[in-house]
């Protein structure tokens, strides 16, 4: 996002004129990232050698000078008990000064390795990047180091910190024949959490038929990604051979995501699990009651095809049994009522307007007091509407929105990565006996591009109030004002938190009994990188990159508790964060915090060792 769009445009420009010698910081920064891209094999050698428990391995002896000046990683500490099965230790650096080694003689990190059975996964990846012109050229890095072994039984997550230099070989402008060699290696300290067993072990196929358990771990979307990426090799979209399953079609998920809900649909006391899907059928898993699950999607009617992003089961009509408010991307939604046990989609009959596309979630909450639950559509489509023309999009919108969305779009206040407009969130108030209404007048009815809503009463008041997470732009917060209207304080509460807005939880965290917010967004070490080199960059974009951010409920206003160093909260560095929760891990009556993160994964026979 906001990382290829600087990224992009500086390479572009580093790219296009011949050898330039850098004068100005974007040069400069062009040249220190494509240093850093050509960096990718090497660092791939590096984990792949932690794999054989070598460091280097033969392949990554390749990447080191004949001489290192190295520092290497002394003595592991005492454990320290920190709960019942988990203990905390580490590896300091070796307080002895940098000595000269050999490239045939090193064996770097043997009191790590020698304390560890294997490596589940572990990866190098470039926190910070300085480069010389020289000569020789040389690239300094500050690299962050994670990974997860085994050793004696146990499970160990181990980060830190380490510099490593690079020196060229060959000329940095040629490309492909450019090879950069280490010949600096200066560990920091390894920090080391271990556990005795993980808090969950994957048992799908122990639960479930084989047939069901391959239909859940079968995606259509990475197949049909695959034959893409495999038939394109360098060429557009619209190059490829063969019809695209969708005219809208996209390889990354961001837009057309789909989502797994818990359930009990035959109220026999178990949760069910329903699991959507981007493309082909949704599965309905039903729990058995004995800890086995049969999947019965078609049984009950809800074996939906195609771009269901979300999920939310209530019931909608007080009828005692729950209905379905299934949200769609690139379709209109549906609204599925229980009728004996088997669903219905009665939009049409039940529901005064069509119901939206471009549906990312779905919330529910009586936002008008009169006893019957509202629904609210937080819709996305930030990529369809800025990389296609109206023609393509518009169709699944109303036609005066999609006017409406044109208009914004051509406006002053419109911005691609700072304030992007995107199709209307629809708030759908449940009238009784089934029927919902859009509200045409509602604050609420938001032209973003929304992942999410969160309701909570923050202001205790005693009515839902509602956070919005917005993409490429800031989030809001609307207050109730306890008759069905909506305010906007997010200025006066100072929780705009403008960047990639992913989710947003709320919880007491601290114990004081007013709610808090931890609102869910992109922490880029490239992003964090770019920008700390480009002092004439607006400074807003720098913040977009920082990551996560937990708020503090200090009424009237919120206070940013969190950070990225020690005294703050460490609870921004989440990655590529999505839909951050607010929960009770240890059952010990405080909140954890769970932050999940990921992009995309290429499939191995596509994949580029690139990191950036």
């Amino acid at each position: 996002m906001l990382v290829f769009a600087i990224a992009a445009a500086a390479l572009a420009l580093w790219r296009g004129q011949a050898r330039i010698e850098p004068a100005d910081p974007w040069q400069e920064m062009a040249a220190s990232e494509e240093a850093i891209v050509q960096l990718g094999p090497a660092l791939v050698s590096l984990r792949e050698a932690l794999g054989n428990l070598r460091l280097p391995d033969t392949r990554a002896r390749r990447s080191f000078a004949e001489r290192i000046e190295v520092v290497d990683i002394d003595e592991e500490t005492e454990a320290e008990v920190l709960a019942v099965g988990a203990t905390r230790s580490s590896l300091p650096a070796s307080p002895e000064p940098a000595r000269a080694v050999a490239r045939e003689e090193l064996d770097l990190w043997r009191g790590l390795l020698d304390a560890v059975d294997l490596f589940e996964h572990a990866s190098f990846r470039v926190v910070r990047g300085d480069l010389e012109e020289g000569p020789p050229r040389r690239l300094w890095t500050e690299l962050a180091f994670g990974g997860l072994a085994r050793r004696d039984g146990h499970s160990a997550w181990i980060r830190g910190r380490l510099e490593v230099t690079w020196e060229a070989a060959g000329d940095l402008e040629d490309g492909s024949d450019s090879r950069w060699r280490i010949v600096a290696w200066r560990s920091g300290d390894l920090r080391i959490l271990s556990v005795d067993r993980p808090l969950f072990a994957d048992v799908l196929a122990e639960v479930t038929a084989p047939r069901d358990a391959a239909r859940a771990r079968r995606s259509i979307h990475e197949e049909l990604v695959l034959e893409l990426l495999l038939q394109r090799r360098g060429a557009s979209t619209a190059a490829i051979s063969g019809p695209l399953p969708h005219p809208l079609f996209q390889i990354p998920s961001f837009d057309h995501h789909p989502g797994v809900s818990v359930c009990d649909i035959d109220a026999d006391g178990h949760d069910d699990m329903y699991v959507m899907a981007r493309w082909g059928p949704n599965l309905l898993f039903r729990n058995r009651g004995d800890g086995t699950f049969e999947e019965l999607g078609a049984a009950y009617g809800l074996d939906v095809t195609d771009h269901t992003s979300c999920a939310l089961f209530a019931d909608l009509d007080n009828d005692g049994d729950l209905d379905v408010f299934l949200g769609r991307t690139l379709a209109p939604s549906l609204y599925l009522v229980n009728e004996g046990g088997r669903f219905h989609d009665r939009a049409a009959e039940l529901v005064a307007e069509p119901l939206p596309a471009f549906v990312s979630s779905v919330s529910a909450a009586d936002h008008d007091g009169d006893g019957l639950l509202d629904l609210y559509c937080a819709t996305y489509a930030a990529s369809v509407t800025n990389d296609e023309p109206p023609a393509a999009w518009a169709p699944l919108l109303a036609a005066d929105d999609a006017r409406e969305l044109e208009r914004l779009r051509a406006s002053a206040d419109h911005h691609a990565i700072l304030d992007r407009s995107g199709p209307p969130n629809v708030l759908l108030r449940n009238l009784g006996g089934g029927r919902l209404a859009p509200v045409a007048d509602s604050a609420l009815r938001l032209f973003k591009n929304t992942y999410q809503a969160s309701w909570a009463d923050f202001d205790d008041d005693g009515d839902p109030d509602v956070y919005l997470a917005n993409d490429f732009a800031p989030n809001h917060l609307f207050q109730n004002d306890g008759s069905g209207g909506f305010t906007d304080v997010t200025d006066s509460t100072a929780t705009a938190d403008l960047g990639f807005g992913m989710g947003a939880s709320w919880g007491d965290y601290d114990a004081d009994g007013r709610l808090d917010l931890y609102v869910s967004n992109m922490f880029s070490k490239a992003g964090r990188r770019i920008t700390g080199q480009l002092a004439d960059l607006d400074r807003r974009f720098a913040g977009m990159a920082r990551g996560n951010t937990l708020f503090r409920n200090a009424t009237p206003a919120f206070e940013r508790a969190s950070g990225l160093a020690a005294p703050e909260l460490l609870v921004e560095a989440a990655g590529w964060s999505w839909g951050g929760q607010f929960v009770d891990l240890d059952n010990d009556a405080d909140l954890d915090l769970f932050a999940l993160s990921g992009y995309y994964t290429a499939p191995d026979a596509v994949a580029r060792p690139i990191d950036i």
